[in-house]
């Protein structure tokens, strides 16, 4: 502990590793503390889900005289990473009596066991997953940014799904668009026959009264084959009508399906976007736990932490950088 007497650096057996953390800053005295270094990778996999990740952790405790020398459950993760250990001291100073038992390599292999028990038995991976889709959240990533992700990826699929479903349905629309500009044109050309034979009609009647009226006979074979001939041109007229109406009803039929085959499409595009969205949907949490053979240790270690103490006994720690795990 602090209160210990500080002396000179302890001889260890060459089998047991040790490494200090660089000094940063000054003042007062520089105090070296022994503590336990433990870095492992703890790879995290699930065929059902397709998830095969691995986390870099290190973690560092300290080592005492008590019944239990050795309690990771008051671990922490240093400020400092592995590549900033050095193998001896970057500045001189005193250093804190070190535990019998830390000086014996038997420790350190039970230490070690104790290590990998106690990350196996605390450390999971916590993943969101959408429902809706069935994605999964990258390891680190929060549920914010998950969900502007995946609304993304969404987004963009219900566009290309869209436009699937668009040219899907084009030839149809196409189709019957032709339809109806031949019909239209066909009603058209109905009416202007019908209007023909309406104003030959009237012609013909026209002529045949005023024949019939300044004639000298009133009857005659001439006269009455010249009524025969507007009556059928009065039928004629009819007819041309009807035929004008039956275009016109074909124009709305082709129309109809036209409206018909939209509102297909439109259904089908607004069920797309009926489908959960993942900016709002209820996530579920997917939770997978190592398993002991995929947690490996990559270095465990005595670590020589610095520190300074003051005139008056406190202690400031002489590490004032982060540089990450690696």
């Amino acid at each position: 502990t602090p209160a210990q007497a500080a002396g000179l650096q302890p001889t260890l057996p060459p089998d047991v590793s040790q490494f200090f953390v660089p000094v940063r800053g000054s003042g007062g005295m520089l105090v070296y503390q022994p503590r336990l270094v433990a870095a492992a990778k703890i790879r995290y996999a699930d065929a059902k889900s397709k998830v095969d990740t691995a986390d870099n952790v290190i973690f560092v405790t300290t080592i005492n005289d008590a019944a239990v020398p050795v309690n990771w459950e008051e671990s922490e993760a240093p400020e400092w990473g592995l590549k900033d250990l050095e193998k001896a001291p970057s500045k001189p100073g005193q250093f804190v009596e070190l535990p019998t038992v830390a000086g014996r390599a038997k420790s350190y292999v039970a230490w070690s066991r104790d290590f990998v028990d106690w990350a196996y038995s605390t450390h999971k991976l916590e993943l969101f997953r959408s429902p809706g889709t069935g994605a999964i959240s990258n390891p680190g990533e929060s549920e914010r940014d998950f969900r502007v992700r995946l609304s993304q990826v969404v987004h963009e699929q219900r566009d290309e799904a869209s436009d699937t479903l668009r040219k899907k349905y084009a030839p149809k629309l196409a189709a019957l668009q032709e339809k109806i500009r031949r019909a239209e044109l066909a009603v058209d050309r109905e009416k202007n026959q019908a209007n023909q034979a309406k104003t030959q009609t009237i012609i013909s009647v026209g002529a045949t009264i005023i024949g019939a009226f300044t004639g000298r006979k009133l009857v005659s074979s001439s006269t009455i084959g010249k009524a025969t001939t507007a009556a059928r041109g009065v039928g004629r007229a009819m007819q041309q009508g009807d035929d004008v109406t039956r275009a016109q009803e074909n124009v709305q039929a082709i129309q109809q399906q036209l409206a018909d085959l939209e509102a297909d499409l439109k259904a089908e595009v607004d069920a797309l976007a009926a489908k959960n969205d993942p900016a709002t949907e209820d996530m579920d949490s997917l939770v997978l736990k190592p398993k002991k053979s995929d947690i490996a240790v990559q270095l465990f270690s005595l670590v020589w932490t610095p520190y300074w103490q003051s005139a008056s006994g406190a202690l400031l720690e002489g590490v004032l950088f982060h540089s990450g795990l690696c």
